[in-house]
């Protein structure tokens, strides 16, 4: 594990401080030339339970959170809306 001014790293993530710049962002290749703004979506609201949270990973401009979801689905809103939007 990593750790980047003093923030531990998820191991997936080779080269963190590569990933905000460049081309191709890490985990989804963004095209900001073929983005559009909707003003209808809402806000992403993302929630878990801390008592199935396993490990939460901060390197200082990006967050992940680990966490045992075999009973609990954490993201109960806007799902489908996130996707249609990052797929468009």
């Amino acid at each position: 594990i990593k750790s980047f001014f003093g923030y531990s790293v998820h191991p997936m993530w080779q080269e963190p401080l590569a990933i905000p710049g460049g081309e191709r962002q890490s985990p989804i290749d963004i095209s900001v030339r073929k983005s559009m703004f909707d003003p209808q979506l809402k806000p992403l609201v993302m929630k878990y339970d801390p008592r199935t949270c396993q490990q939460i990973w901060n390197n200082g401009y990006s967050f992940l959170v680990e966490y045992d979801d075999t009973t609990d689905k954490s993201i109960h809103s806007n799902l489908l809306s996130l996707e249609e939007q990052v797929m468009r």
